[in-house]
C-alpha cells in the first residue's frame, strides 16, 4: 500500500509524502481521531508515524483511501451492497477500487515524441510540408 507513491524509503517518509501533497486530507483524518490538527515543527515524525498508523487502520480514512489509490471513500452500505452482489463465482473488483473515467494517465513526453515523429513521416509521405 503507497509503494507506488513513495518508492522504498522510510515509512515514515509516507506520513511526510501525504502531508505534503495531501494536507487536508490529513488533517481531516487527523482532528477526526486525534481532535487536533497534525503541525510536523511541532510534533516530532516518530509520534506522528505511530499516530499515523492507527488512524490508517481505519479503512474509511482519507489517507487509506489515497493510500490504496481509491476513487473515493466507501461507506458501509457501499461495502455491504458490494458483498451482497458477490455471488457464485462471479466476483468483481469494488467499485470504489476501480479508476474513474477522469483518471486517464498521463501521457509521457515520449508518446509525444513518437507521435511526432510518426507525423512527420505521415507528411513526408504524402507530400504535406509544414507551414506553421
Amino acid at each position: 500500500m503507497g509503494d507506488r507513491h513513495r518508492g522504498n524509503g522510510p515509512k515514515s517518509l509516507t506520513l511526510v509524502w501525504l502531508y505534503r501533497d495531501h494536507y487536508w486530507a490529513v488533517q481531516a483524518d487527523w482532528i477526526r481521531v486525534w481532535h487536533e490538527r497534525l503541525d510536523l515543527a511541532v510534533t516530532p515524525l516518530y509520534e506522528a508515524w505511530i499516530m499515523c498508523r492507527e488512524t490508517l487502520k481505519d479503512h474509511t480514512s482519507h489517507m487509506f483511501c489515497i493510500l490504496a489509490d481509491w476513487a473515493w471513500i466507501p461507506t458501509g452500505s457501499d461495502q455491504t451492497l458490494h458483498a451482497l452482489s458477490q455471488t457464485g463465482k462471479l466476483r468483481t473488483t469494488p467499485p470504489w477500487q476501480q479508476p474513474m473515467p477522469w483518471d486517464k494517465p498521463d501521457s509521457s513526453p515520449q508518446a509525444h515524441a513518437t507521435d511526432r515523429d510518426l507525423r512527420a513521416r505521415l507528411n513526408a509521405r504524402l507530400g504535406i510540408t509544414d507551414t506553421e
